[in-house]
């Protein structure tokens, strides 16, 4: 309606893969009951040209992130006048803040929260971004301690079965897990030689991701499959809501008094955990084993099995109760306790050396020709929207299964989807003043303004009678601020009495140096980075070492490295990044890359703190 893609040139790209819910007409001005079930994208562009038919419009149902970076290619984002986001989640709008940032495109952020809602500009090299100042701050992070071992609100528990660094959680069981799995059956040796196993702190999340990978090399003939599946999944019951409660109860007995205070160690928030042996007539266990089971058939490539009706409720309960429940085995008793320590520090695993040794000499012998391959394996990223993929059914389950177990309200179903899920609740009247606020800054776009003063960051509830706040938008930041690497450079500079130089001079954290010609040999490359560093040439900068993002050294100055200079980055990295690309094909390889490059000023001995590099390889 306000004539935005209706000149010669104009066109309006949109994307969204969600489909439309009866919860939605209330939200937005756009659907209505004959567009339920129907992709969002595709409704709107229809009540768009209804509007006006001069609209030209490309409609996508795809999502926006590195997966379909084929379709919303680099030409793409280069074609765009301005970005404008409707996104309910921080790792979409993080994303697509990078790509503005990257493509000099400026972007219309907002947010709404009930019945608050603030917008902001975004104007790459002259206004912060969304990764330098959140539009709406999450005060309520939970402490990971508390995540991990002394839950006391349901919203934890919820947390609990989808963060990536908990035990039963359906991102580090379903996708962190398999992408290594994956890795594994791609290339076996690669995957095996990048564990550095003189990294002790890294010995237990080693130790996960072989169990992972041994387990899976179990899965039988395509008959058998299932019923493998539904083992893991007892098992994985038995260990998270039997073993782990009861290891806590032996290290600290439900009357364990602290040392320290002599105050009692379950006292106030901290429950009192209750070991869960499988129940085949308690909802919630079978729920758990059911939707485990399922995802993980969906991630090795294994046909699911429904729950239709009593018949085939009855064969996973046969599969189930034909698993023996694995024993627990006390032993944390005898162990000097930490009080210092959080309890889930002191009950875990100890690992050594050793261990990791003899699984991956078992793992390099794997038989390549094994029913299991790479192409079967697929990792599950969280889906709030799709009601048949198991991952809402396996929330609420583990959810509800880590409230039990610490005495803890149970959580229905719209709950987890709505706090696992991170939405963002919306009302019409929100939604209608924040697009105000956004038109408005659209259109001082469309007329050419860019300089950081001419936006505001407005913030307002449309509750209040009077206008919100509106703060004139801060710029970008100073690249060094708050940068840790910055910092630690700059404590060992001062400990030996150096200074770190800083390139470009007045850097913010939008500035970055680009190679995007990848026949450039890297000598060549060197010279177009130091023009870009120090356009006027007044430093003598030396290029001491590259470190490639599998932390594999590329270049230095060992003789090995003569040759370096003569190839290009690609055939760099085929050459010499050993754990990383070594034998791999160019095709192979990332179209960009971001290495680590240490670089020197030759007049003054200071080292340099740059503005990142990205290299195009291919």
């Amino acid at each position: 309606m306000m004539g935005a893609g209706t000149g010669e040139d104009g066109m309006i790209t949109i994307t969204d893969m969600d489909t439309i819910e009866r919860s939605n007409l209330s939200r937005q001005f756009l659907f209505r009951p004959p567009d339920i079930d129907k992709p969002k994208s595709e409704a709107a562009q229809r009540a768009m040209l209804e509007m006006n038919p001069d609209v030209k419009m490309t409609c996508f149902t795809d999502p926006v992130g590195t997966t379909t970076e084929h379709i919303f290619t680099p030409e793409l984002w280069d074609s765009q006048t301005v970005l404008i986001n409707a996104l309910d989640n921080e790792e979409a709008r993080n994303y697509v803040d990078t790509k503005a940032v990257w493509h000099n495109v400026p972007l219309l952020e907002s947010a709404t929260t009930g019945v608050q809602a603030s917008c902001k500009a975004i104007i790459p090299q002259k206004t912060e971004s969304i990764r330098d100042h959140k539009i709406m701050n999450d005060d309520n992070a939970i402490p990971m301690c508390t995540l991990k071992g002394a839950p006391y609100e349901a919203t934890h528990c919820i947390e609990w079965a989808i963060h990536d660094e908990t035990d039963g959680s359906l991102n580090k069981l379903f996708k962190l897990l398999p992408s290594g799995l994956k890795q594994y059956l791609e290339d076996q040796d690669k995957y095996l030689n990048s564990m550095d196993l003189e990294m002790a702190t890294e010995y237990k999340g080693y130790k996960e991701k072989l169990d992972f990978i041994t387990h899976a090399l179990k899965l039988g003939d395509v008959d058998s499959s299932f019923a493998s599946c539904v083992e893991w999944a007892r098992h994985t019951f038995d260990k998270l809501f039997y073993h782990e409660p009861a290891a806590k109860l032996d290290l600290f007995p439900a009357d364990y008094i602290i040392k320290t205070d002599g105050q009692p160690f379950y006292n106030g928030k901290v429950r009192t955990p209750q070991p869960q042996h499988f129940d085949p007539t308690n909802e919630w266990h079978v729920w758990f084993v059911y939707s485990a089971a399922n995802l993980r058939a969906t991630t090795l490539g294994v046909p699911v099995r429904r729950i239709v009706n009593e018949s085939s409720l009855s064969e996973i309960l046969a599969l189930a109760n034909e698993v023996a429940e694995l024993p627990f085995v006390p032993g944390g008793g005898d162990k000097e306790v930490d009080e210092t320590q959080e309890a889930d520090e002191v009950m875990g695993e100890t690992v050594s050396k050793q261990d990791l040794e003899a699984l991956i000499a078992t793992l390099r012998v794997h038989d390549p020709h094994h029913r299991l391959q790479a192409c079967h394996v697929m990792p599950q990223k969280f889906e709030k929207d799709d009601d048949s993929n198991f991952h809402i059914d396996y929330c609420t389950a583990t959810a509800n299964m880590r409230a039990m177990t610490f005495s803890i309200e149970s959580s229905e179903r719209f709950d987890v989807k709505h706090i696992a899920g991170k939405i963002i609740p919306a009302i019409q009247t929100t939604t209608a003043m924040v697009v105000g606020y956004v038109m408005v800054e659209l259109y001082q776009i469309i007329q050419g303004r860019r300089a950081a003063s001419d936006f505001f960051e407005g913030v307002k509830a449309c509750t209040q009678p009077q206008g919100g706040t509106l703060f004139e938008m801060p710029p970008t930041k100073k690249m060094e601020k708050n940068n840790e690497d910055y910092i630690e450079m700059k404590k060992m500079a001062d400990q030996m009495d150096e200074v770190v130089l800083i390139l470009p001079q007045k850097a913010t954290n939008h500035t970055m140096v680009k190679i995007e010609d990848p026949t450039m040999t890297l000598e060549a490359i060197f010279e177009e980075i130091k023009k870009q560093l120090d356009p006027e040439g007044k430093y003598e900068l030396t290029f001491n070492a590259i470190i490639g993002e599998s932390g594999t050294q590329m270049y230095g100055s060992s003789s090995k490295f003569a040759s370096a200079k003569e190839m290009t980055f690609a055939n760099v990295m085929l050459e010499f990044d050993t754990s990383g690309w070594k034998g791999s094909s160019v095709e192979q390889l990332p179209e960009w890359v971001n290495p680590t490059i240490e670089i020197e000023d030759d007049d003054t001995c200071s080292d340099v703190f740059h503005a990142p590099i990205y290299i195009k390889v291919r």
